[in-house]
């Protein structure tokens, strides 16, 4: 293990110390008492937030934005959508699971609806600008046979 990676124990006390001082502000602020169990969700929640962002200089060394990767897009949605479930699956009933489970999948099939009208409608674009280019190559053919009459 490397020595500059804080110690699990570390983390976790960071992150408390930050929800203790938030929730203590709340707390203050409505004039109720802090949540022992809701404060250890909150630092756990925290911890995998935190543990899912990424580092801006290592996004833009080793993602690079390329339109043409749609397969790689469409997985890292696929591993989104699944950590999502993950996530929730640990936090929910099961019956919220279930219904959350349900609007990710009607989600997903709605997008993949909405990205096949797209990729229809950009197939349909670039044929009607073949067609054009088309009439325009003869329209300009026909103009200089007629100049070639004069």
């Amino acid at each position: 293990m490397y020595s500059n990676t804080p110690h699990r124990d570390d983390i976790y006390t960071k992150y408390e110390t930050q929800i203790m001082e938030e929730e203590q502000a709340k707390a203050d602020a409505e004039g109720r008492t802090t949540d022992d169990e809701d404060i250890l969700m909150q630092i756990y929640m925290r911890i995998i937030e935190k543990s899912c962002a990424t580092n801006a200089a290592f996004d833009g060394l080793f993602l690079k934005d390329d339109n043409n990767n749609e397969e790689g897009d469409d997985e890292l949605i696929a591993i989104s959508n699944q950590l999502e479930v993950d996530i929730q699956s640990i936090l929910l009933d099961k019956k919220e699971n279930k219904q959350l489970v349900k609007s990710i999948k009607k989600d997903e099939k709605e997008k993949k609806k909405v990205e096949k009208e797209r990729i229809k409608s950009i197939k349909k674009f670039d044929k009607l600008k073949r067609k054009l280019e088309k009439r325009r190559r003869k329209q300009h053919e026909h103009d200089v046979d007629e100049d070639d009459l004069i």
